[in-house]
């Protein structure tokens, strides 16, 4: 490409923040005791938001008997909080980036991965040998953790298009030899420039650093597994995700069994709703 690792960084850190209810939102996204009226509130102040989560909760899959015309109902009646959560952070962070000319990036296979991850990451961590019980923040920090590849994309769409080819290297080497660094630093560094908090930007920027054992490193490893097994649930490789394991000072085989049945209990769910958060 002919350009160096600060101008990568620089056209990466320059794509625009989200609409200026993002940060508030986010930090009620982000917290184990957000309060559901406040988040309504604040969701009724972004009309474009309000707008895609009553289309969801009118969609076929919830099968409503009445029409939901209000967002308080959406959240309250259909959605539920978790979900909301969810939705509202796809869409908000969606209109980011400009995707069309990157054919090969795939918006269903992006947000399952990301909503498996998510999901994944809520189970394990409170069966874990040493419990994390922010698990709110954790489960932002697994929908956002491959948030680098539709920034790359939308940067470098020719260069991404070519790297999304679907062969044996794994996509965080090709994204370093194009851009001296890889997709999740990339999104560690966007999200950092939208001034998120570190116990969301740490566990990516260090995701794949296997040395690292700074202040959330267990969240760096809950994350890294998560992400594995997501993209196993994705592949449907029901083999491999049977026979996983890590080493017994982390996490039990049983209890790691017991988040992977979970989640493999909710694939249809999370297909689903990552339908959703892709159009």
């Amino acid at each position: 490409m002919g350009l160096d690792i600060s101008t990568h960084i620089r056209q990466v850190r320059q794509i625009p923040r989200p609409p200026e209810q993002f940060a508030d939102l986010l930090e009620m996204i982000s917290d184990d005791h957000s309060d559901l009226t406040e988040l309504v509130h604040l969701l009724e102040l972004c009309p474009l938001i309000v707008a895609r989560l009553l289309q969801c909760a009118n969609s076929a899959y919830f099968r409503q008997a009445g029409q939901i015309d209000n967002v308080r109902d959406a959240v309250i009646r259909v959605l539920g909080l978790s979900l909301t959560r969810s939705l509202t952070l796809a869409f908000l962070i969606s209109d980011s980036f400009s995707l069309k000319p990157v054919a090969r990036f795939d918006r269903h296979r992006h947000w399952f991965t990301a909503l498996a991850t998510a999901t994944m990451a809520r189970e394990i961590a409170p069966l874990l040998k040493n419990p994390l019980h922010h698990t709110a923040a954790l489960y932002t920090t697994g929908l956002l953790h491959n948030l680098g590849v539709p920034a790359l994309a939308h940067c470098f769409p020719e260069q991404m298009n070519e790297a999304l080819i679907n062969d044996n290297q794994s996509l965080s080497h090709k994204t370093r030899q194009l851009f001296q660094l890889d997709h999740y630093q990339a999104g560690a560094l966007l999200i950092r420039s939208w001034n998120l908090p570190k116990r969301i930007v740490e566990p990516i920027l260090y995701l794949r650093n296997h040395n690292y054992s700074g202040p959330h490193s267990q969240a760096v490893q809950v994350i890294r597994l998560s992400s594995t097994l997501a993209g196993l649930l994705y592949k449907k490789d029901f083999h491999q995700l049977r026979n996983y394991d890590v080493p017994n000072s982390f996490l039990s085989k049983i209890y790691l069994d017991e988040a992977i049945f979970s989640v493999e209990a909710q694939c249809r769910t999370l297909d689903e709703i990552s339908h959703m958060m892709s159009r």
